[in-house]
């Protein structure tokens, strides 16, 4: 069984790229437009699974999982506009278009 918590703590690490233990919204951006390989602004599972796996970042089914999670609106792609946007406002609970995550 794959843990989501455990996999979002993978997710908020490599989206940090100043290492600051702040994700903040532009950051997170640019973590996910990195995956989208044909530049529609979008990516979809197999764009997000071939990033995720050929980073290093974990297996094909830590990618599916992860995907699932942030696929809000289920229409097998992630946007920014739709998907990024709720997923990361759900994570910024002080709503200053940031949010920090303690690594345990």
């Amino acid at each position: 069984m794959i843990i989501l918590e455990a996999l979002i703590a993978v997710l908020f690490e490599r989206s940090d790229a100043n290492k600051d233990n702040i994700l903040t919204h532009n950051e997170f951006s640019k973590f996910f437009s990195s995956f989208d390989t044909n530049g529609d602004h979008s990516v979809t599972r197999s764009e997000f699974e071939h990033g995720w796996t050929s980073s290093g970042f974990g297996t094909s089914t830590e990618a599916d999982t992860l995907f699932a999670a942030l696929d809000t609106d289920h229409d097998g792609r992630i946007t920014a506009s739709h998907d990024l946007n709720s997923r990361f406002t759900s994570l910024d609970v002080s709503r200053e278009h940031q949010t920090t995550w303690v690594l345990t």
